[in-house]
């Protein structure tokens, strides 16, 4: 980004849930627009991802488990993102531009 002060900074929004009373546990779902239209595969492919802490932090994940919960949507910089999140049980499904 060309304001950030930190150079690979590329931004992102996200949702934690299942918070806990002391915010010290939790869910969290991330998306990257800037990843979404990238020309770099891995960056591509790095849009959507999910993690939860303490325990499963997304580079442990990412390290653990390549790929498992982390995706690509088509999504970008400087347009509205439609998200919609629904919770069945343990799971999460995440709807992007309906």
């Amino acid at each position: 980004m060309e304001n950030s002060p930190f150079p690979a900074a590329r931004g992102f929004i996200g949702v934690a849930y299942r918070v806990d009373q002391e915010n010290k546990n939790f869910d969290a779902i991330y998306l990257r627009p800037s990843n979404g239209r990238a020309d770099d595969q891995l960056r591509h492919n790095h849009t959507v991802q999910y993690f939860s802490y303490p325990g499963n932090t997304f580079s442990r994940l990412r390290k653990e488990a390549n790929g498992l919960y982390e995706t690509y949507a088509d999504i970008g910089l400087n347009e509205w993102i439609d998200v919609r999140i629904e919770f069945q049980k343990e799971k999460a499904f995440l709807y992007i531009n309906n």
